[in-house]
């Protein structure tokens, strides 16, 4: 629902970087449906403009190349994480989602699946939308599965919502 996308991207800590970065993160699965790998992988290389719009054009499952529109609210939390980084869209290279350590300094090393899949748990816990811990826990592919039932909520037709997703057959797509 709604209180319940607004709940969790309240949770991060905007003040630091690490809150910034992931509400980059929780953005980019929540209005893009990216699945966790490929969230993981981005690039400031798969950040593309097109007339004057942000996209994210990457390789998913299979590795088809599809492209996802940047929503604006996902362009503001993603614009917010990459000054932090001293780039901007369009500028710099290297992975889009890097550590930060204890003491909130940026790493330079990507984040892998399973330090993203501990972060959406515990946002999703301090949101009150699940146990941090369990089969219940919040993960990724919820966030995947809502960015999906948004656009459909929204209007977006089912093939559409199929090539957001990158499925290869709509049937999969129905399913979420």
């Amino acid at each position: 629902t709604k209180g319940e996308v607004k709940a969790l991207r309240a949770a991060p800590d905007l003040d630091t970087n690490k809150g910034k970065r992931d509400r980059a993160l929780l953005d980019t699965m929540l209005y893009a449906g990216l699945r966790c790998e490929e969230a993981a992988h981005l690039t400031m290389d798969d950040l593309q403009q097109d007339r004057g719009r942000w996209w994210f054009v990457l390789a998913g499952k299979g590795s088809k190349t599809r492209r996802v529109k940047i929503a604006d609210p996902l362009y503001e939390s993603l614009a917010a994480w990459l000054a932090v980084t001293g780039r901007a869209p369009g500028q710099g290279a290297g992975p889009i989602f890097v550590s930060v350590n204890r003491g909130d300094n940026l790493g330079e090393l990507a984040l892998n699946t399973s330090a993203i899949n501990q972060m959406v748990a515990l946002y999703g816990a301090q949101a009150g939308l699940s146990p941090e811990n369990g089969p219940n826990r919040l993960s990724p592919h919820d966030l995947r599965r809502t960015a999906a039932r948004t656009a459909y909520d929204n209007g977006a037709p089912l093939p559409l919502i199929q090539q957001m997703l990158g499925h290869a057959n709509i049937a999969t797509t129905m399913q979420y």
